[in-house]
C-alpha cells in the first residue's frame, strides 16, 4: 500500500518573520512611558513644567494655558525665584498654581469653584499676576 505523508503541517519558525531591513531595537535610557510622555508634551520654549497630578487636574477642571499665559507664569516663577521662595502660589486669570519654584513645576492648579474654602499649605509666598 502507498503511504500518504502528511508534511503539509507547518512548523512554529514558518511564522517568525524575519526583522525589517534598517529596523534596530532601542534600549530604554531608563524613563518611564509618563516622563518621556511629559517631556514631548512640554513646550520647548518654556522652562515651565507640568506635573502629570497637576495635569490632570487642569483637565477635570477646565484650565486651559495658552503660550502666553504660560510666559506669564514663568515671569511670575523668576520672580518668586529671586525672593528665594522654594514653593509658591501663583494666582493667575481665575486660576491658582502651587509651583515648586527650584525645579520650576506646576504641582497642582484649581480655578476660582475649586479654590473657596482651601487651605494652601508648605507655600513660602503668593505671587498674583
Amino acid at each position: 500500500m502507498n503511504s500518504i505523508a502528511l508534511s503539509n503541517t507547518p512548523n512554529i519558525t514558518d511564522f517568525f518573520q524575519p526583522p525589517a531591513i534598517g529596523m534596530q531595537p532601542t534600549a530604554g535610557d531608563g524613563k518611564d512611558f509618563s516622563s518621556v510622555l511629559s517631556e514631548a508634551m512640554q513646550p520647548q520654549d518654556q522652562d515651565v513644567r507640568i506635573s502629570a497630578h497637576a495635569r490632570q487636574r487642569m483637565e477635570t477642571r477646565d484650565i486651559n494655558l495658552d503660550k502666553e499665559d504660560l510666559e506669564k507664569l514663568d515671569e511670575a516663577i523668576d520672580k518668586a525665584e529671586e525672593k528665594g521662595s522654594r514653593n509658591s502660589l501663583i494666582v493667575m486669570k481665575q486660576n491658582a498654581f502651587v509651583v515648586n519654584i527650584d525645579n520650576r513645576t506646576v504641582i497642582t492648579a484649581m480655578d476660582a469653584s475649586h479654590g473657596s474654602n482651601q487651605i494652601f499649605t508648605q507655600i513660602g509666598s503668593a505671587v498674583f499676576v
